[in-house]
């Protein structure tokens, strides 16, 4: 009778030991599971991240060339102003107005790009952070189950 009930008792142990091995498995499937969608989701915002890289460098030139054409523009009206100027005062005025709003427009684009690069490279590092936060946090939570899962069969054995 006393090895039956001691035969019994390891069996519920055992029953019990393996509910635990269960449980810890699904929860590291689960684990799993969680890092493929952190990988996807990594993946996805590093695809972003390209095209916004990719959109930016398109603004960039475009705005370049807007400067260009600006900077012509100035150009031509300085070269105009030089030419009339004897005959024209006030059409020289005209034109040196305009020149200065060009150099105004000029200055703003300007101070728009920078400010543009300082929030992509706020938002590119706050992005870094995450991730990197994410990951450490993930293998941890990995190193855990896997240290109880080590323990649990150790146990078992």
């Amino acid at each position: 009778e006393e090895l039956t009930k001691g035969h019994e008792e390891l069996k519920r142990e055992n029953e019990e030991r393996r509910t635990r091995e269960e449980e810890l498995t699904k929860g590291h499937e689960e684990l799993k599971r969680e890092n493929e969608d952190r990988r996807t989701r990594e993946e996805e915002l590093s695809r972003v991240h390209e095209e916004l890289k990719k959109e930016s460098e398109e603004r960039r030139l475009r705005e370049e060339s807007l400067i260009k054409k600006h900077e012509e523009e100035i150009n031509k009206h300085t070269e105009d102003n030089r030419i009339k100027e004897e005959e024209h005062t006030k059409s020289n005025q005209e034109q040196k107005t305009r020149v200065e709003e060009l150099t105004t427009q000029i200055e703003e684009l300007n101070k728009q790009i920078q400010e543009s690069k300082t929030r992509e490279e706020a938002l590119n590092k706050q992005h870094e952070e995450s991730l990197s936060k994410q990951t450490e946090e993930m293998k941890t939570k990995e190193e855990e189950l896997n240290k109880t899962l080590e323990q649990l069969k150790t146990e078992n054995e």
